[in-house]
């Protein structure tokens, strides 16, 4: 079974001419991303996939009969210094992923 899905993915993956690099984010107004310390890309050449996007959540309540409004912010945005798995494709540069680090929790609080 292995060894018929590796025949299957190296069929595939012949002809399509992709690296795989690991960058890291430099600047985020402009966002740029360094690759090797000898490349610098900027936006226009990423594709951004939309689980790395930010994403808050807005709840509206009353406290003390006065309305409130919280934000949370449940995924940060990239900020400098994030490691990312990138593709490239030629021209184009597709964010795979974001390193993580074994170590670490991800923690959420409420103020």
């Amino acid at each position: 079974m292995y060894n018929s899905i590796k025949k299957i993915v190296k069929e595939t993956m012949d002809g399509i001419n992709a690296r795989i690099l690991v960058g890291t984010v430099s600047s985020t107004d402009p966002f740029l991303v360094n690759v090797e310390q000898r490349l610098q890309l900027p936006l226009g050449v990423l594709t951004f996939p939309e689980h790395l996007q930010e994403v808050k959540l807005t709840i509206k309540g009353y406290e003390d009969d006065v309305e409130i409004e919280k934000e949370y912010i449940l995924r940060p945005k990239l900020t400098t210094g994030d490691k990312l798995i990138l593709i490239n494709l030629g021209e184009e540069y597709i964010i795979f992923d974001k390193v993580g680090d074994y170590g670490e929790s991800i923690l959420i609080t409420q103020e």
